[in-house]
């Protein structure tokens, strides 16, 4: 199996979630870009440098990045890897799309189903993979408000349910920190920790 995610996965919820997957005795490769989004992994997008780091870890190695030239695109890890089934950890990135002031309520909401239908239709390659999307976790709503939040879900369900399961992350888990000072978003590490085997638990018990 292929791994992708963003900055949620270079920590305790991507470690967690990677190594139960090993544990549970599946051949994974995991590529995580700080900050990933589809407009980073598809090829039909120019390729993207990164200062904030990247993970790749492998069943022959691994290694961590400050700074990565270009990150990976998936078709090219997918021919490289041959991957049955690809998780995709991603969405709290895509939040600044969704409400961008650049383009109308109605054009926003196209464009994210655009990217996550287009991902799918990528990894599902003919019907030959299975994706299983993983949705963001629960964010401060100070920082996302929970119409945002919801209507991310339902996004994702809608656009990205046709290529494969959709994990709820919202439904196992909530953000208790204070924003300010944490950035609203991350989790700290015993409830990312959480989070990463609730995803395992699910994914093991349906493959």
């Amino acid at each position: 199996m292929l791994f992708l995610g963003d900055s949620f996965s270079m920590g305790a919820f991507g470690r967690t979630f990677d190594q139960r997957l090993r544990d549970a005795g599946f051949e994974v490769y995991t590529s995580i870009a700080g900050g990933g989004t589809p407009y980073y992994w598809l090829s039909q997008y120019s390729p993207v440098s990164i200062n904030i780091g990247y993970w790749e870890k492998t069943p022959a190695g691994e290694r961590r990045l400050s700074s990565i030239g270009a990150v990976p695109k998936v078709e090219s890890l997918m021919a490289k890897w041959e991957p049955d089934i690809v998780v995709v950890q991603t969405g709290t990135n895509l939040y600044s799309t969704l409400r961008s002031k650049k383009r109308s309520k109605e054009a926003n909401v196209r464009e994210v189903e655009g990217l996550i239908a287009a991902m799918g239709r990528a990894v599902a390659s003919g019907g030959q993979r299975r994706c299983y999307w993983i949705t963001p976790p629960d964010a401060h709503t100070d920082r996302y408000p929970q119409e945002l939040q919801d209507e991310m879900l339902q996004i994702i369900r809608r656009a990205g349910g046709p290529y494969g399961r959709v994990f709820d992350s919202y439904a196992v888990t909530e953000f208790t920190e204070g924003y300010p000072p944490s950035d609203g978003i991350h989790l700290g590490p015993s409830a990312a920790r959480r989070w990463g085997e609730a995803a395992a638990r699910d994914f093991v018990g349906r493959h």
